[in-house]
């Protein structure tokens, strides 16, 4: 039974129905706030919650962050709901769209990529790195992982490729894949293919015991050339992802370009400068999250560098 009301919308602490119903119906801030707190701390929702949560997502802000956790409590409910969010002009909601999916409950598989295949299908390039993006958050299996990264490299659109080899790869867990990968002409493409091979192999030799057994003086030999080889790959995608990053329009190729530089960073730290240089020279919608990423990054680098 819902709740009364008093002119301040306040609700009763118990009461989802009451929280649901201030979404819906006060402007006061600071009272939606309480309400999306309050919704984020439930065990259970009701698949209805779905879009209010949604709509409060694309107010942003604070009242988005609180959003999110609650969506997500909401499992498969909330992917038609995250679709639509992926499916917005504002690169905000898809970003947050992508939290989301980072924090569902159980989700299953076959229902997120019905949901999200349209975007996956778009023209042009840029239409479709957002549903890059939400692979990228959603706990693929690695049989799918490895057919949607193979998909993404058969892409025109080096956004497409990129995102694909940085962001959905990772979960592939395929030897082929990651062979086929180095094989790439893009340098960013072939680092992502040996490094995510490498980590694989390591992966399957680990034996999971809480102290790992020390490695044979061969093995311990190999990784030292390795990485040597992964240091040569990482600090030739460097200047492609700069190159590509200079000329970049778009924002959706800004975040991408973004993760391809993370992802390369611990093995070109000796080159912050011109990274944080490249960063700084970026146009980018102040305030916004991708703003806001690339400053957390900056204040990492000067912190690194003191």
């Amino acid at each position: 039974m819902v709740a009364l009301f008093a002119p301040t919308a306040s609700f009763a602490q118990s009461d989802v129905a009451g929280a649901l119903h201030v979404l819906r119906s006060s402007l006061n801030r600071d009272e939606r706030v309480r309400a999306l707190s309050f919704l984020r701390e439930q065990e259970h929702l009701p698949a209805t919650a779905g879009f209010e949560l949604g709509r409060a997502i694309l107010c942003g802000g604070d009242e988005s962050g609180y959003a999110v956790d609650a969506l997500a409590r909401l499992g498969d409910a909330a992917i038609p709901i995250v679709a639509k969010l992926v499916e917005d002009r504002s690169l905000d909601t898809q970003m947050r769209a992508s939290y989301v999916l980072t924090r569902l409950r159980n989700p299953t598989e076959q229902t997120f990529l019905r949901s999200i295949r349209p975007i996956l299908d778009r023209h042009p390039a840029s239409e479709r790195f957002p549903g890059i993006l939400a692979l990228s958050a959603f706990p693929l299996n690695p049989a799918s992982a490895a057919s949607l990264t193979r998909e993404q490299l058969n892409d025109s659109s080096y956004t497409s490729k990129l995102g694909g080899a940085v962001l959905v790869a990772r979960r592939a867990a395929d030897p082929d894949l990651f062979r086929e990968m180095q094989t790439s002409s893009y340098a960013t493409i072939r680092y992502a293919g040996a490094s995510y091979a490498e980590e694989l192999r390591r992966q399957r030799m680990a034996t999971h015991k809480v102290v790992e057994p020390p490695l044979p003086p061969e093995e311990v030999t190999r990784r030292a050339e390795i990485e040597k080889q992964l240091q040569a790959l990482a600090l030739a995608a460097l200047p492609e992802c700069l190159k590509f990053l200079s000329t970049a329009h778009d924002p959706h190729e800004k975040l991408c370009l973004l993760h391809c530089l993370r992802f390369i960073y611990p093995r070109v730290e000796s080159e912050r400068v011109s990274i944080a240089q490249s960063l700084r020279a970026l146009r980018v919608v102040r305030g916004s999250l991708l703003d806001t990423e690339i400053q957390q990054w900056l204040i990492d680098y000067l912190e690194r560098s003191k």
